[in-house]
C-alpha cells in the first residue's frame, strides 16, 4: 500500500472502524459479555459499517476496468476464497445458506468480482444474525463456536480489506472519488 493511501481519510476512517469493531470484541471476556454486544456489533458492523461499504464504495468500483486485474494479495485471497469459502462456513454451522440483501443482487446477477467481499459480509451478517436469534436457544458451546467463527470472518476480512481491497481502490479511484466517498460515509 503506498503511503498515499495509509493518509486518505477514507481509509484511516475505515482502519479506524475496524479497531473500533475488534476492541468491543476483545473487551467481552465472558459468554453473557459476548451475547450483551450482539446488538451493538450488528448496529456498528452490519447495518452502518457494511452498508456503507456496499453502497458507497462498490458502485463506484463496479465499472472500473482495473477492477478485474487484481494483484498478489488478491489471488493469494481469491485462492483461499475458493478453498475455504465463508458461505460453506456458515452452512456448516448454522445449517443455513447466506441470504442476500436487496442491494446486493445487483453484483450477484453481474458476477462481479465484489462478491468475494460480499459473500464475506453476508456471511459476518448471517452469523450475526443466527447468534442474536438463538442466543437463548443454543448451549454455551454452541454459542462460542459461532461467535468465535464470526471473530474469525471478521478479523480475516478486515485484513483482506486493508491489505488488498484498498490496494484495488487505490488503483481503480482517482483522488476525487475517494474524496466524495469520504465525504458522504461520514454523513451516511
Amino acid at each position: 500500500m503506498s503511503a498515499d493511501l495509509n493518509k486518505h481519510p477514507l481509509f484511516q476512517q475505515i482502519i479506524s472502524e475496524h479497531q473500533k469493531h475488534l476492541d468491543l470484541i476483545q473487551q467481552a471476556v465472558s459468554i453473557q459479555d459476548k451475547k450483551n454486544i450482539l446488538d451493538q456489533l450488528w448496529s456498528d458492523i452490519e447495518n452502518d459499517h457494511h452498508l456503507k461499504e456496499e453502497q458507497l464504495i462498490y458502485p463506484v468500483l463496479f465499472n472500473k476496468k482495473k477492477l478485474t486485474e487484481g494483484g498478489p494479495f488478491c489471488a493469494l485471497y481469491f485462492d483461499e476464497h475458493v478453498l475455504n469459502r465463508p458461505a460453506d462456513v456458515v452452512k456448516k454451522l448454522t445449517g443455513q445458506e447466506i441470504s442476500w440483501l436487496q442491494h446486493q443482487i445487483f453484483y450477484k446477477e453481474n458476477q462481479s468480482p465484489l462478491n468475494i467481499p460480499l459473500e464475506e459480509h453476508r456471511s459476518t451478517r448471517q452469523l450475526l444474525k443466527y447468534l442474536i436469534e438463538n442466543k437463548n436457544h443454543i448451549s454455551e458451546s454452541d454459542f462460542l463456536q459461532i461467535f468465535e467463527a464470526y471473530v474469525r470472518l471478521l478479523k480475516h476480512h478486515n485484513t483482506k480489506e486493508e491489505k488488498c481491497f484498498f490496494r484495488v481502490c487505490e488503483v481503480c479511484l482517482s483522488q476525487t472519488e475517494l474524496d466524495d466517498i469520504f465525504s458522504k460515509w461520514s454523513n451516511f
